[in-house]
């Protein structure tokens, strides 16, 4: 008589709490995806996208203009312009970005803007964010030495590798008051 033996399944991708341990596979039952879990915790999907499976991609920009201080603020995000479905993101109000497919994604950012009221110069610096973490490398950070009106534009990108409900977030500040980020001209793109 053989032995059956059947893996933890489910129908999304897992997340770190869903395994019992490091090395364990896990199954998603809706598109056969094979995951683990490594030593650092991280959910690892196992082999390569199926052939012919599209890519995944979403760009994001805003409206208005949200003024900066020396305390950081999330970009407004939350307008749409092309995306690959709205089964692999959820775009929430307030900029912050859910990835619903885990997978290894390349994420850029613009965040550009104005100095608007201060003859004085002006440092801003944005970041990306996973789940609330600033994803090392992809801090970017811009001197504005114009007075009272100069333009500005922080771009950052950053390779990660990311579970199914992370949220993805660009954060930025300034040195001192006097600068806005125009959320029009400023985005983020990303894709699998």
């Amino acid at each position: 008589m053989a032995n059956l033996i059947r893996h933890k399944r489910g129908t999304s991708d897992p997340v770190a709490g869903d395994f019992s341990n490091t090395g364990e596979l896990l199954i998603n039952t809706s598109d056969g995806g094979l995951f683990t879990k490594t030593d650092s915790n991280t959910v690892v999907e196992i082999g390569a996208a199926a052939e012919g499976e599209a890519a995944r991609y979403l760009h994001v920009d805003g409206t208005g203009s949200q003024s900066l201080g020396t305390s950081a603020i999330t970009l407004d995000f939350d307008t749409t312009i092309v995306t690959s479905g709205t089964g692999d993101f959820t775009v929430g109000t307030g900029g912050e970005i859910t990835v619903l497919k885990a997978g290894q994604y390349f994420i850029e950012y613009s965040a550009t803007g104005d100095q608007t009221g201060t003859n004085n110069r002006i440092i801003i610096s944005a970041q990306l964010e996973v789940n609330s973490t600033v994803v090392t490398g992809s801090q970017s950070d811009v001197y504005s030495r114009n007075t009272a009106d100069g333009d500005f534009s922080a771009v950052g990108s950053a390779l990660v590798n990311l579970s199914a409900n992370d949220v993805i977030r660009v954060r930025a500040f300034a040195d001192r008051t006097g600068a806005a980020i125009d959320n029009t001209i400023s985005g983020l793109s990303m894709f699998s």
